[in-house]
């Protein structure tokens, strides 16, 4: 009976270890990931924030998850790959997984278009009205 206590005693702490361990690498993933928003030109002029990471243990050193972005007030899922040893940390989002920058800069081209778009046929509808008073007179 002890030993069954101290085999369950043992797998307990194991698979508690490894979730604190998991934890830990998500905050530690959660700071990197922060750092490179803030740092990286292409993405910190969007002033995003990393609000949670979740992660998922593949291997002893390579982790799945998701990255929760918090940007202009909604939170995006930005799928992440880890890997992770006792001294480094590589975190690398996945393909797409800002797709919603992209569709804000889209939206903003196309309005900038659509307004331009706008001016450019109240003018040409302006010469035109000037150019037929002249052929009228």
């Amino acid at each position: 009976m002890k030993k069954i206590i101290a085999v369950m005693t043992v797998a307990l702490f194991a698979l508690t270890g490894c979730d604190v361990y998991t934890n830990n690498i998500a905050g530690k993933t959660k700071d990197v990931l922060q750092s490179n928003l803030n740092s990286d030109a292409k993405f910190a002029k969007y002033k995003m924030r990393v609000v949670d990471v979740q992660l998922v243990s593949e291997s002893m050193s390579k982790y799945e998850g998701v990255a929760k972005i918090d940007f202009e007030g909604k939170t995006y899922d930005v799928p992440v790959s880890v890997s992770a040893d006792l001294n480094n940390i590589l975190v690398q989002t996945k393909p797409g997984g800002f797709i919603f920058l992209f569709q804000k800069e889209m939206n903003e081209a196309k309005a900038k278009f659509d307004k331009d778009m706008d001016e450019a046929s109240k003018d040409l509808e302006q010469k035109l009205e000037a150019l037929k008073e002249k052929l009228n007179q």
